[in-house]
């Protein structure tokens, strides 16, 4: 094989990106029955650094919501005997329920 040829043979590395969505959860009991929570949502379709933190202080036994989500579909299709209409909806939604030992 000559030397012009055997450059392109060479493995050239595989990088593999980070993909996907993730939540850092840091708690610290402060005085008082409180707890501070540090949470970093992470995701990567929305900014290259994956996303930002924030810091919530919470009475222990509270339950906060941190987020949610809807969706709909809807959707037609074709039968044998004419067509099938249908609307789906759903809901998620997110809770962090701070409690001490």
């Amino acid at each position: 094989m000559s030397a012009c040829c055997a450059d392109s043979l060479r493995p050239q590395g595989v990088a593999w990106p980070r993909v996907g969505t993730s939540l850092a959860v840091r708690p610290t009991v402060l005085p008082g029955g409180q707890v501070k929570v540090r949470l970093a949502p992470w995701l990567s379709h929305f900014t290259p650094g994956g996303g930002g933190s924030i810091q919530p202080v919470e009475a222990a036994g509270r339950r906060v919501q941190l987020g949610g989500a809807t969706g709909e579909l809807h959707s037609v299709t074709r039968r044998i005997l004419g067509y099938h209409v249908r609307d789906v909806s759903s809901e998620t939604a997110i809770f962090l329920t701070v409690t001490l030992p």
